[in-house]
């Protein structure tokens, strides 16, 4: 619910910040405006979208298809975890910095479309395991961005290093 904040955050820390927004139709109404900001909600098919991922310096994502080809791409990740816990969905990723929600009831392994009788935030009806600490989750945010500075980020080494051969 405050994926906007969190990312204008960041991008003001960093200049040289860049924010691609990805997703289907519905996602849109999360999307927003900005000079630094490429909002592809409904427009990129996934199979774009997961193939940008591979060349992204970061990706941070809920518990989607979208985190998972970046875990197997070896691009460095957060994914929000509510459902699914680090040890059953990314436990042997290279770069994956994931947060698992605070939510007593996760993970619950319910299912994301099953969610009527999860216990609900009073102010926006939304299931309590989507409110992860922002602050939380900037750190990781840094954490990336410091690794990436610390080894001036070689981007022909890194494709290099994600070579994928597919048979």
């Amino acid at each position: 619910p405050w994926s906007q904040e969190v990312c204008q955050e960041f991008a003001k820390r960093h200049p040289d910040v860049f924010i691609v927004t990805t997703g289907d139709d519905f996602c849109k109404q999360w999307q927003w405006n900005g000079d630094r900001v490429l909002n592809t909600s409904g427009w990129w098919p996934f199979r774009q979208a997961l193939l940008f991922a591979r060349y992204a310096d970061m990706v941070v994502t809920p518990e989607t298809g979208l985190g998972i080809g970046a875990g197997a791409y070896g691009t460095p990740k957060i994914m929000l975890l509510t459902a699914a816990s680090r040890k059953n969905i990314s436990r042997n990723d290279k770069n994956d910095y994931s947060l698992q929600t605070d939510a007593v009831c996760s993970p619950c392994h319910r299912g994301i479309y099953n969610t009527r009788n999860c216990p609900v935030d009073d102010k926006t009806q939304l299931p309590v395991c989507v409110f992860f600490d922002k602050e939380r989750v900037l750190e990781r945010m840094e954490e990336i961005y410091q690794a990436k500075v610390a080894r001036k980020w070689d981007w022909d080494e890194h494709i290099k290093s994600n070579e994928t051969v597919w048979m």
